[in-house]
Parts: structure tokens; C-alpha cells; sequence
């Protein structure tokens, strides 16, 4: 059985020619931190907006940490959403920039 790859890491490996592998597992243990240690951190830090916890927890955790938002509240889990699209685009079009540079 092949090994389910998030589509982050498939956009970061092949943009930066990183191991897929790698990336995996940085994704995996990113959303797993952003999940169990983002929101108290970000409340420790003063962060009370709904959409500011959102688009944080969004764009650093991925889907692992959105999905721990959807119980909490429905504007903090939009905005995770939306962010983690933008930084999915953000990251693709900024790999796609270096390896032209790179090469």
C-alpha cells in the first residue's frame, strides 16, 4: 500500500527538489504541533480575534490543525481554511520562483 502524501508536501518537494519523505513528515508533525500547542500559545501571546487565531493556525498547521479549530468555532475554522489555501498558493508560486533562480 503507497503512502498517503499531503498535497503540501508534494508542492514542497517538487518546487525546492526536497524528498518527499521529508516533507511528509514535516507536515504531518507541523499540523500535529499547530494543533496541540497553537491555540494556548497564541492566547498566551494576547491573540483573542477569531480570524487572527484562524488564518494563524491555518497557514502553520495545515489541515491537521484546521480540522482542531472546526469543534472551537466556525469563524476560527473559515479562516484557518482560507489560509492555509493562500499559503498552499503562496508556497507553490514562491518554490516555482527560487528553482527559475536556481537554475
Amino acid at each position: 500500500m503507497a503512502p498517503i502524501i499531503p498535497p503540501e508536501a508534494e508542492t514542497e518537494a517538487s518546487g525546492l527538489l526536497l524528498s518527499h519523505p521529508f516533507c511528509d513528515k514535516t507536515c504531518k508533525m507541523d499540523g500535529a504541533r499547530g494543533a496541540s500547542f497553537g491555540l494556548p500559545l497564541l492566547r498566551l501571546a494576547g491573540v483573542r480575534d477569531d480570524r487572527a487565531i484562524g488564518a494563524a493556525i491555518g497557514a502553520a498547521s495545515h489541515g491537521v490543525g484546521t480540522a482542531s479549530l472546526v469543534r472551537r468555532s466556525e469563524m476560527q475554522a473559515s479562516a484557518s481554511s482560507w489560509a492555509m489555501a493562500a499559503a498552499g498558493i503562496f508556497t507553490s508560486l514562491l518554490a516555482a520562483l527560487i528553482k527559475m533562480f536556481l537554475h
